[in-house]
């Protein structure tokens, strides 16, 4: 078999040799590998080499390095792989048409598989039709997607145009001779392959067997792996290449080899932290952020911008008041720090969620109230209350519930399948070639690793009461570096596999990672540790974290949310003078106090112990405001108090209760008559939809006249002034 004027029987009888080469000379072969493209003539064993790091470039010389010679004919041969023009034939023909077509045919191959920035660096040299197959511009995404199907023979599926030509036998040997060369990962793979191949038995087809002079197995599996190793080669593999340790390697094409490498680097970064933090911090925070706002919100409803989403500043600030303060060692770390952030987060949030609604004329008197549905969440204890809220959000539930990945869906489909994860995922790429991708699927399972990983610790059902720890953690799995997950999640990129090699090339593998980075850590920042699925931790300087039993509910893992058992424990005091006495750091507690009481100078600085609430009149009434009668706040109180509350807060407390009155306000419309006579002619135009205020005054039971009380009003003899 002979291809590019090379004969591969021979380069394969001396792929052992390679295997021979002490460390000096593999070094010596791989430093004269050239990375850039190089006219055909450079096969000549006098013809200037080109620099390692090098592109294409006549000028530059460089030293030549002594290669052995009984390895020559396979550099030789892999030279060629990468030297020769894509189109060598038809770029050897003479004529401009001829040469022409051979350019546009030459862009057609870049287009699919480089990507823009390639391209662009490219330059002028494509515009000559100078350029030829070099390693850093091969495409790999269809490799990449060959390489994850599990049937044989499923590289033809892959490109199927591209390889009518090849016969299923010899993409099966193809096959095999990927993953063969992918788990060994050595240079000398290929001899240990070929002697096992040559055995193996392969059937030619019955046009090969009769021009096989032999006709023997061994001469039809030889036949058959040179076929398959040319294939392979020429379209799928890089027989050498250079690891971090300047040791050969084989692998996929550079762009897919990268991913691979990155991908196995990643796997090995150990993530896990070797000591326990000293300092931990877990809230479901947007819970907390949503009850300050509506308990706000039914005491005195903030004004609203015209937009209908946007508080104004003074509103905004009466709020942010009540918010309760991160620990002082994670606040850099949230992507949600400041408090007006917080707050528009639990504005949009109410919004979406119909706990609030925007009333009254923009301009005037636009407010936010709360709901009925609001109100009925902030009567719920604190458990069921953060079950509400995760059932709006959460995965609908294990490997049943997730949608599988496809290459090709309808717009209409996918758009639909989205819209159903807004809630699910806060942020999604905008970028048009990302509206039909999966990327929920992708960022549970990220997260479900973790749970599967830690053996289950935060979905079984006696978690939440069995694997706090003795210090006062929060329970769950096992601690990991936040920024090293991030990162080897990023580098194990699973939305590539969902992009087209076109789409891929376009948008670029460094940008799909940048979005899909993004994807992963507003995930974890506004669903997992906003919602209480995650405990931070710092563990010398290293932010870090653990799953908490509520992300296994989030996850769709399990069906059941249970508060953490150290985060229900009680630590602070109420003592008569209706001071909150903090006896140890509790954030739960202190979160849960926050509802019912005032917060201290030395709670709003991050003190953690100490007199950090006061129970106050004003405090009791705006929690009563929401709904909840005296009974339950003092039950409330007596849970979060480890002592029982005195006497006399007890009956302070139903006394501020009983103060408690509603009234309804409501738009009226009224008539000021010139005269007694004109308001009995109007009462009696208008009948029992209007009462007698004074003399001279009446009451609509509707903010405007209707059309028919006019036209009653006018044959009364009674019309309007409405100048």
């Amino acid at each position: 078999m002979r291809t590019l004027d090379l004969d591969w029987f021979e380069a394969l009888d001396l792929l052992s040799a390679w295997q021979r080469l002490d460390f000096e000379s593999q070094a010596a072969l791989l430093a004269a590998w050239p990375r850039g493209g190089i006219e055909r003539r450079a096969l000549d064993p006098d013809t200037v080499e080109v620099l390692l790091a090098g592109g294409w470039c006549r000028e530059v010389e460089a030293s030549r390095l002594e290669i052995d010679p009984s390895v020559e004919p396979v550099v030789v041969a892999l030279r060629a792989m990468f030297r020769a023009p894509v189109l060598h034939g038809a770029a050897a023909q003479a004529g401009a048409a001829r040469r022409a077509a051979s350019t546009q045919a030459l862009d057609n191959y870049l287009v699919e598989h480089c990507t823009q920035e390639d391209l662009e660096r490219l330059g002028n040299l494509r515009a000559e039709g100078r350029l030829h197959i070099v390693s850093r511009i091969a495409g790999s995404a269809w490799v990449l997607a060959f390489l994850h199907r599990d049937r044989p023979g499923a590289l033809a599926g892959a490109r199927r145009e591209r390889y009518e030509r090849v016969d299923a036998e010899t993409l099966e040997v193809a096959d095999r001779l990927i993953r063969i060369l992918l788990e060994q990962g050595s240079p000398w793979a290929l001899g240990d392959a070929y002697e096992t191949f040559v055995e193996a038995p392969f059937e030619p087809p019955l046009e090969a067997a009769s021009q096989d002079a032999g006709g023997s197995r061994r001469s039809v599996g030889r036949w058959r792996f040179a076929d398959a190793l040319h294939f392979v080669l020429r379209e799928a593999l890089v027989l050498i290449g250079l690891d971090d340790e300047l040791r050969p390697f084989l692998g996929i094409w550079p762009r897919a080899a990268t991913v691979i490498r990155r991908r196995r680097s990643a796997e090995e970064v150990d993530i896990e932290v070797a000591a326990a933090p000293q300092e931990r911090w877990w809230r479901p925070q947007l819970m907390d952020d949503l009850v300050a706002l509506l308990t706000e919100c039914a005491n005195d409803p903030p004004r609203v911008k015209a937009n209908r989403r946007e508080l104004f500043v003074k509103a905004e600030k009466a709020i942010s008041e009540r918010l309760a303060p991160f620990p002082a060692w994670c606040r850099e770390l949230q992507l949600a720090t400041d408090d007006a952030s917080r707050v528009g987060r639990a504005v949009g949030t109410a919004l979406g969620l119909g706990y609030a609604a925007a009333v009254g004329e923009a301009g005037r008197d636009l407010r936010l109230v709360p709901s009925a549905a609001a109100r009925d969440w902030l009567s719920l204890p604190v458990e069921e209350r953060l079950r509400a809220l995760l059932e709006q959000f959460r995965a609908d539930g294990g490997d049943d519930g997730r949608q599988e990945a496809e290459d090709e869906r309808g717009d209409d489909e996918s758009l639909d399948e989205l819209a159903q994860l807004t809630r699910l995922l806060p942020h999604r790429p905008s970028h048009y070639y990302l509206w039909n991708i999966d990327f929920a699927t992708p960022t549970l399972d990220a997260y479900r690793q973790l749970e599967g990983a830690a053996g289950s610790s935060v979905a079984g059902a006696a978690v939440a009461s069995d694997a706090a720890d003795a210090d006062g953690g929060a329970g769950g799995g096992r601690w990991v570096d936040l920024e090293l997950f991030l990162q080897q999640k990023a580098a194990l990129n699973p939305i590539e596999e969902q992009l087209s090699p076109e789409r891929l090339s376009w948008l670029g593998e460094a940008e799909v990672q940048r979005m899909w980075f993004l994807v992963l850590a507003a995930f974890f920042f506004e669903r997992l540790l906003a919602l209480g699925g995650a405990e931070l931790g710092l563990s010398g300087q290293r932010i870090c974290f653990r799953l908490c039993p509520p992300a296994a509910f989030l996850l769709g893992l399990s069906d059941e949310v249970r508060l953490p058992a150290a985060a229900s424990a009680g630590r602070a005091v109420v003592q008569p003078n209706f001071e909150v006495v903090f006896l140890g750091p509790s954030d739960q507690a202190s979160s849960d106090f926050a509802e019912l009481a005032e917060s201290t100078p030395a709670q709003r600085r991050g003190d953690a112990v100490g007199t950090l609430f006061e129970i106050t009149r004003a405090s009791i009434q705006r929690a009563a405001s929401v709904g909840l009668s005296a009974d339950e706040l003092i039950d409330r109180l007596n849970r979060l108090s480890s002592q029982p509350l005195p006497g006399n807060v007890v009956q302070q407390v139903r006394a501020w209760c009983e103060a408690v009155h509603w009234v309804k306000p409501q738009r009226i419309t009224v008539l000021r008559c010139t005269g007694p006579e004109a308001a009995a002619r109007a009462l009696a135009a208008l009948g029992s939809s209007a009462r007698l205020l004074t003399e001279t005054v009446l009451e609509l039971d509707s903010e405007r006249l209707s059309e028919a009380q006019r036209r009653k009003l006018r044959a009364e003899g009674v019309f309007l002034d409405e100048g």
